[in-house]
């Protein structure tokens, strides 16, 4: 698993470079920037609080296992959307930039997170 967050956070950063990157070539304005870098904050907190509790959960009973899996995921939502309550409210941002880059980045990431479920799956059923 850590080599896959490894590579996972290779590829994060290779995008928000490459978002970095068309900012600076004068493709993108600032508000804009910033309405597609916060939403990639906020799913990369939501990422990384998966991996905490996966990794928490591993070899654990499966009451405990739903426990840390499903009951992270109801508080990881309520954290997201907060964090997005706030980011809309209070900062001043590109509204539709904002949904539409948090939608992709939130989809990246959950095809990781199945991904990485499946595969853990997968080594505990070819044992």
């Amino acid at each position: 698993m850590i080599k896959s967050i490894k590579n996972i956070l290779i590829l994060y950063l290779a995008l928000n470079l490459a978002v970095f990157a068309v900012f600076l070539a004068g493709i993108i304005n600032a508000g804009l920037f910033i309405s597609i870098m916060t939403p990639s904050g906020i799913v990369l907190v939501n990422f990384i609080i998966f991996s905490i509790l996966y990794k928490k959960s591993d070899g654990k009973s499966n009451k405990n296992f739903l426990l840390y899996n499903l009951g992270g995921m109801g508080l990881r939502m309520v954290l997201v959307l907060l964090l997005i309550f706030l980011s809309l409210k209070f900062l001043k941002i590109d509204k539709y930039g904002f949904i539409f880059a948090f939608f992709i980045w939130y989809i990246l990431f959950l095809i990781v997170e199945i991904k990485a479920v499946k595969a853990k799956a997968d080594a505990i059923k070819g044992k």
